[in-house]
């Protein structure tokens, strides 16, 4: 519970899970959230090169809406949840806010 507190944080620039500091990045095209120092090579959701990745949350500081699916887990940073679970296919109405 301690590291789901500290990564939902407080503040500007991106949430930092437990004493590592690590920071978290956001696929500004799929909503994929990815915990590590650096982002990934390719989103492993929708194929999105590094380049397209940014720190989460924006550090204009607004509130992103994240979205948990409650099948399988999967976090997704956007307006909406998506249509369906890139990971398990569940659809749009089995996603809760996080």
């Amino acid at each position: 519970m301690e590291r789901l507190r500290a990564a939902r944080g407080t503040g500007a620039g991106p949430h930092v899970f437990g004493r590592g500091a690590i920071p978290v990045w956001r696929c500004a095209v799929c909503g994929y959230l990815a915990a590590r120092e650096r982002p990934p090579a390719v989103c492993p959701v929708c194929k999105a090169e590094r380049d397209r990745f940014e720190p989460f949350p924006p550090s204009d500081d607004a509130r992103q809406k994240v979205w948990r699916c409650a099948v399988c887990g999967y976090l997704a940073a956007r307006e909406r949840p998506p249509a369906v679970c890139p990971v398990c296919k569940a659809e749009r109405d089995r996603f809760e806010p996080f």
